[in-house]
């Protein structure tokens, strides 16, 4: 049961970045999404990769990317006392540049295989960065 309530509360948090990031200044919608109920405690290893899990697939179904997606995972786990980081990396493939975003805890990917985002050079400081690792 508290599954499908993740669940529901990814999907409904998933529009309301998809439709912040077209009408709110990004400075101010990674502030809220990163904003910790410090008077919770931080939720388990497990439960906080099953959040992200639940997100991962919310957004699926949305068939959102990766920023919205973070952002959405970002939020979801705040209310639930765990700080995260957004992290956004860049890389040139076939001299395209591909940018990737993806949320760490703890220094680890939650979002995505670690392996895969050595690829990225990583922002060490992003505009309004609200980090707190």
């Amino acid at each position: 049961m508290h599954d499908w309530r993740v669940f529901g509360e990814a999907l409904a948090t998933l529009v309301v970045v998809k439709v912040g990031l077209h009408t709110i200044d990004i400075r101010r919608l990674m502030a809220w999404a990163g904003r910790v109920r410090r008077s919770r405690q931080e939720p388990s290893r497990d439960r906080v990769e099953r959040i992200a899990w639940l997100v991962a697939g919310a957004s699926r179904l949305l068939f959102l990317v990766c920023l919205p997606r973070s952002l959405a995972l970002m939020r979801v786990l705040a209310r639930r006392g765990a700080a995260t980081t957004l992290r956004i990396g860049v890389q040139t493939i076939d001299g395209e540049l591909k940018a990737h975003a993806w949320v760490e805890w703890h220094g680890r990917a939650l979002n995505d295989d670690q392996q895969s985002l050595q690829e990225f050079a990583v922002f060490e400081h992003l505009p309004g960065d609200v980090s707190s690792a």
